[in-house]
């Protein structure tokens, strides 16, 4: 019988190359086609826990002009399948402004603005994958071609043909029975946005308005695995794949499993490249996570007369930074907080344009109404 798993992925391979890191096994001669075998398995039943508080003042300085002021208090608190909290985000401040100036004092002309702070809670995710025991493991076989099999539903498939397993299974990445302490940051800091926002809207007359508003968005810190092979106690013998936050320091627990000769906190700065003896700890070479979106809308509007109406928009916007978020659209990777921006710090050290950027959006929503009975409506994006 062969080897039970969810996925299987055909490759070509190259005789005398070692199958995978650190398993020192070696594709044999006369072998170019191989099968890596992936299962992954993960469950459990998870709480998160958030809690908020808000605050607001709504202040008319002025018969014109108005202010809102707000803070926003925020707590999070990821738990194991068995109850126990290994994540806690407490005091998160949040604060918020915003006005809204009538500049003609007939509510004809309307200039507003917000600015504010908006923290992110840690994905569930994470709690499934780091505190439930995940199985992810990875085992080679030679390929010995493939043959034609019938699917249950009548239709036919090409399997193939699994020939002898080369090398060990590769279990670094199971977390079943790890040491959260060596899994999550000690530290670890919460991921918040800053968003501003200028407006200016205008009536044509009773029916007819536009408006056009400008929206700046800006994000400095990241959550996700990072790839960790080298710490202060040297390098380790299985790569760790810690939660932190990348181009910051994080604090894990080392002991011998990761080659520390004495247990004990041990803090890895994985902000810049090369050794810096002495220091607090081990640095890795991430560059540190930036992301910002900037957008100046158009916006022309007819209101509802019991008729009809319309709404329609241009929306110019960039997105650019050297990191998508929690998730990866580029390889459609959706494993949030866990994609691939900080397996390698090659992947994350360019800043430009990034995929999920759209400069160019045309928006148009209207509806008309027959009778009394009937209405009818569409909406439009391009």
């Amino acid at each position: 019988p062969g080897p039970t798993a969810l996925s299987y992925t055909a490759y070509v391979a190259r005789p005398g190359d070692e199958v995978w890191d650190g398993a020192n096994a070696y594709v044999p001669a006369g072998v170019t086609e191989m099968l890596r075998a992936r299962n992954r398995q993960s469950g459990g039943k998870f709480e998160t826990e958030a809690n908020a508080f808000y605050l607001e003042d709504i202040w008319n300085i002025t018969p014109n002009l108005m202010l809102n002021l707000g803070v926003r208090w925020d707590r999070f608190e990821n738990r194991t399948a068995a109850g126990k909290a290994f994540i806690k985000m407490d005091d998160l401040i949040a604060p918020r402004v915003g006005f809204s100036w009538d500049m003609k004092g007939d509510g004809s002309t309307k200039v507003f603005g917000n600015a504010g702070r908006y923290y992110l809670p840690v994905t569930n995710n994470i709690n499934v994958n780091f505190a439930g025991g995940l199985t992810d493991e990875y085992s080679y076989y030679v390929l010995e071609g493939w043959e034609r099999k019938t699917s249950p539903t009548g239709s036919a498939y090409m399997a193939p043909v699994i020939g002898q397993q080369i090398g060990p299974t590769d279990t670094r990445m199971n977390t079943g029975g790890a040491d959260l302490r060596q899994s999550v940051d000690k530290d670890l800091k919460a991921v918040y946005q800053d968003e501003y926002i200028l407006g200016f809207q205008n009536m044509i007359n009773q029916a007819w308005s536009w408006g056009v508003n400008a929206t700046y968005r800006r994000m400095t810190r990241a959550l996700d695995d990072i790839r960790i092979n080298y710490t202060p106690c040297g390098p380790t013998p299985s790569t760790l794949w810690p939660i932190a936050n990348p181009g910051e320091s994080l604090t894990i627990w080392g002991d011998k499993s990761i080659g520390c000769a004495n247990e004990g906190w041990i803090t890895i700065d994985t902000a810049n490249s090369g050794y810096r003896k002495g220091g607090s700890g081990e640095v890795i070479g991430y560059s540190k996570p930036k992301r910002t979106y900037k957008a100046l809308e158009f916006q022309i509007d007819r209101a509802w007369d019991e008729k009809w109406m319309l709404n329609a928009s241009y929306l110019w916007s960039k997105s650019e930074g050297n990191f998508e978020g929690p998730v990866n659209s580029d390889t459609n990777y959706g494993d949030t907080g866990m994609v691939q921006f900080w397996d390698h710090p090659a992947t994350n050290e360019r800043y430009g344009v990034l995929f999920n950027d759209f400069r160019h959006q045309f928006k148009l929503r209207a509806a008309y109404a027959l009778n009394k009975q009937w209405s009818f409506g569409t909406t439009l994006q391009v």
